[in-house]
């Protein structure tokens, strides 16, 4: 009961943070007036765009140890009835658990990136990258492990 809702809180934890953060990262940059002179710095625009987003990577990172704890958690705490022998992990549920976040996480990061160019100050692009995670339930980003009814 306890790890199920660990996860139920930690998605949209995660998918919010992952979302405010990357949306103010150009975005911050054109507020502060600094982003005429990072662009005309000897970087490619590729590479200028990686660096930003290391810093959501890093924080991906951090989520995705928190969700490997769980799962490992878990895991070892399968009752008899759902896995011959006690205490063994069951591996595909583990991988879906821990690949999951790996493959949305950054996907949001990247959209609120995108986002986030287009806006002119980070509040706008924050609210902007977030409003379109909360109000598209039907993207499930949020809970990509809800059940469908029918």
């Amino acid at each position: 009961m306890f790890l199920p809702v660990c996860h139920g809180i930690l998605w949209p934890v995660a998918a919010l943070t992952i979302c405010a953060k990357a949306s103010g990262l150009i975005a911050s940059e054109r507020s502060r007036q600094t982003l005429d002179v990072l662009l005309t710095t000897p970087i490619t625009v590729p590479e200028f765009v990686r660096q930003k987003m290391l810093s959501v990577y890093r924080l991906t990172g951090v989520f995705l140890v928190i969700f490997s704890g769980l799962a490992l958690l878990e895991s070892m705490t399968v009752v008899e009835s759902r896995w011959p022998r006690r205490g063994q992990p069951i591996p595909l549920a583990f991988a879906a658990t821990v690949i999951t976040p790996a493959v949305y996480l950054p996907m949001l990061g990247w959209l609120s990136l995108t986002i986030g160019l287009k806006a002119k100050s980070v509040a706008r692009a924050t609210i902007a990258s977030v409003s379109g995670v909360v109000c598209r339930p039907d993207i499930h980003l949020l809970r990509p492990f809800q059940s469908r009814p029918g």
